[in-house]
């Protein structure tokens, strides 16, 4: 099976040597090689962090070409999973290779429901439940929480036919939180701010192009 491109995801590490030199290093999270690999280790962690809320049901990887995941509640209910990556879209080049920049929380939140309306009008509303669970391997496309309440407000307005469940896979270095796309709690949307928040722009640096400083001193 073919290598999937994937970006970065991990964190830097500062060594101070004994002259007092320091030397940066970026340690990569490897999610794996290909689609099926690093689906899985996205999977166990969604897994680990429902179960952490108190969630319970077993899962099983499909064959490709399916469905990516079935999940097993303790009364037998059957649900079927899907897994989608957010890949920011870029004016040149591969995506996971462009330099850090701007992107307004409007262009991106319309990025993920996008994503998310196109899987969805692949479905059926018929059988059994379906959810989707988008992730993100390349930290400069994690969105911010203003993102995914645009994606929230969105979903609200215009709900989903065939899927029951969308989520986000959201980490900002305090661990990995399923944030629920749809549905939404409306009171969460109602105190925000929707339209005012989609021109404002943020960053998200990329760790592997971190560089230290040269001292002043």
């Amino acid at each position: 099976m073919a290598k999937k491109p994937t970006g970065n995801e991990g964190s830097n590490r500062i060594e101070i040597r004994e002259d007092g030199s320091a030397e940066l290093s970026f340690d990569r999270v490897s999610l794996g090689e290909d689609k099926a690999e690093i689906e899985r280790n996205i999977m166990v962690r969604f897994i680990t962090a429902m179960k952490a809320s108190g969630a319970a049901f077993k899962w099983a990887q499909n064959a490709e070409y399916d469905l990516d995941f079935t999940l097993t509640f303790e009364d037998g209910t059957l649900v079927d999973m899907d897994l989608t990556e957010l890949i920011l879209p870029s004016p040149k080049g591969t995506p996971f290779s462009q330099p850090n920049r701007s992107r307004t929380f409007g262009m991106v939140a319309d990025t993920i429901e996008d994503i998310v309306r196109r899987k969805d009008a692949h479905y059926s509303p018929s059988g059994r439940p379906k959810h989707l669970l988008v992730y993100t391997t390349h930290w400069p496309f994690m969105p911010t929480w203003q993102v995914l309440r645009l994606v929230q407000a969105a979903f609200l307005r215009a709900p989903p036919n065939a899927l029951e469940n969308v989520f986000f896979l959201y980490n900002v270095g305090e661990g990995d939180s399923p944030v629920p796309l749809y549905p939404a709690v409306p009171e969460l949307v109602a105190t925000f701010d929707a339209e005012g928040a989609r021109d404002l722009e943020f960053v998200r640096f990329d760790p592997a192009l971190a560089t230290l400083a040269a001292s002043s001193g």
